[in-house]
């Protein structure tokens, strides 16, 4: 409970996101997890407020970012999650907020988040491994016969939770993240470790032997992220800068005509179809979205192109003496239609997918409309 007008103080400052008077009171030695009437700390404050500059100076004064006295049991990462600031969200997990942790009513952070339509926090949140479980507890106890490649070792533990909270799924950036770590990967066999860590993630977030709340997200993450570990293994070489190289080159290049990315393509169909655990809802959804953009990406510019063709043609043959017919293009709707390039990828999450599949499937509904406002003009044009 507050107890003096400067306690009092620095939670207003901290709601209203003043920086400076925050930062003042905190040098006057004000305390930082002072709480007010309801049990809520400067922090807890800035949290719901998405004032993520306020919340790391408290942080970096000690503020405990686990604090649960508020009257309700909310934590600043449940605050932080319903203001829907992701940074925010993002920065108290970074130091050291538990994902897990649940209020009065049984709910987490990431479940009130999800309530309140904030999808970026839910995913930023699920998408979280501590370094804690890192090293202690979860994740690094190895398979049966795997004792002699050894657990994974404490210099690799940064790059490796980097690269399981990203939130960007796309190769060339996991490739960068693996080179930006060079622990992860000298000596080599680091690099078997990890592909075994990820194995046991996997199983860890699915198998009801060993977890009661599945995490679909982080379970096919870690296949994903396995699947590009397991092709630098496959190269058998000491040299994984260059092939890193190599790979940001095949994962990026894309088609002439169309900017199609093939070998991406091929990686993300392959990853998914390898994934052990069939009946996990998110791998579902995701089969069902990405069965048809093969299909759709290599024929709907020739399709757009081929419609487009015989449309022109026909209304400008029949118009060619026309006053209008040198922009009759115009006239008759027939702009270019812009199909976004076919570049096939797990995005940041799965709901890029989603839109993107709803993208695609607009620009045929859109197709379909021009080709049939098309035919009735035409018929219209040999009628006269």
């Amino acid at each position: 409970m507050a107890l003096d007008t400067g306690e009092k103080t620095i939670i207003n400052y901290a709601t209203e996101g003043s920086f400076e008077d925050v930062e003042r009171l905190l040098k006057n030695h004000v305390p930082v997890d002072v709480h007010d009437e309801h049990g809520m700390t400067p922090l807890q404050h800035a949290a719901f407020k998405g004032h993520a500059n306020i919340c790391s100076l408290l942080l970096a004064h000690s503020a405990d970012v686990n604090d649960h006295e508020h009257d309700q049991g909310y934590t600043a990462l449940m605050f932080g999650a319903l203001s829907g600031n992701n940074e925010v969200v993002r920065i108290l997990l970074e130091a050291g907020a538990k994902p897990h942790q649940t209020n009065r009513i049984n709910r987490t952070a990431a479940q009130l988040a999800a309530f309140t339509g904030q999808k970026q926090c839910v995913d930023t949140i699920n998408n979280y491994v501590t370094l804690e479980d890192l090293n202690k507890r979860k994740y690094n106890n190895l398979f049966p016969g795997q004792e002699t490649e050894g657990k994974l070792p404490e210099s690799c533990m940064q790059g490796f939770q980097r690269l399981l909270i990203t939130i960007n799924f796309n190769p060339v950036h996991l490739l960068n993240l693996i080179c930006k770590y060079p622990e992860l990967y000298q000596t080599k066999s680091n690099l078997k470790r990890i592909s075994n860590t990820l194995s046991l993630i996997i199983e860890r977030s699915l198998d009801p032997f060993h977890t009661n709340e599945p995490n679909d997200t982080l379970a096919i993450k870690s296949h994903y992220i396995k699947a590009l570990i397991d092709i630098l293994l496959e190269k058998n070489t000491d040299d994984i800068d260059k092939v890193c190289s190599e790979l940001r080159k095949k994962f990026a290049h894309g088609n002439e005509n169309d900017g199609f990315r093939i070998y991406e393509e091929k990686f993300i169909r392959e990853t998914i179809r390898n994934f052990p655990y069939k009946q996990c809802p998110l791998l579902q959804q995701l089969v069902r979205l990405i069965a048809p953009i093969s299909l759709i990406s290599n024929i709907m510019q020739s399709l757009v192109s081929n419609i487009k063709g015989k449309l022109t043609g026909n209304l400008l043959t029949k118009t060619s003496n026309e006053k209008s017919s040198s922009n009759s293009n115009d006239s008759y709707g027939f702009r270019k239609i812009q199909i976004p390039e076919a570049k096939i990828g797990l995005g940041s999450t799965e709901g890029d997918l989603i839109h993107m599949v709803k993208k695609y499937l607009e620009i045929v509904g859109l197709v379909l409309i021009v080709w049939i406002i098309g035919k009735k003009k035409k018929t219209i044009v040999t009628s006269l």
